[in-house]
């Protein structure tokens, strides 16, 4: 098992950086996790794709988040809970 070191992906926070959607409501929802090499790597390269698009795509979606839909719009916890029950 790959050894797993840990990766600092946010910033500093302050109470008007907690989202108004549906992501943590508060600071206490905030976790640090452990992250693999491979991980990361997968990290960087959505980060590096969702850059060249937005340079590419006039249409693009600006957001700040990783994972997002194929023209940057934030992806809605519903959608992807079909899809994970999907690919059972």
């Amino acid at each position: 098992m790959k050894e797993k070191q840990k990766h600092l992906i946010s910033t500093q926070l302050s109470i008007d950086d907690i989202p108004d959607d549906d992501g943590p409501k508060t600071f206490a929802s905030f976790r640090t996790t452990l992250l693999t090499e491979r991980e990361i790597e997968i990290l960087d390269q959505m980060i590096e794709l969702n850059r060249l698009s937005e340079s590419t795509d006039k249409n693009w979606f600006k957001s700040d988040r990783i994972f997002v839909t194929n023209t940057g719009k934030l992806i809605h916890s519903s959608i992807l809970s079909k899809s994970l029950l999907k690919s059972k």
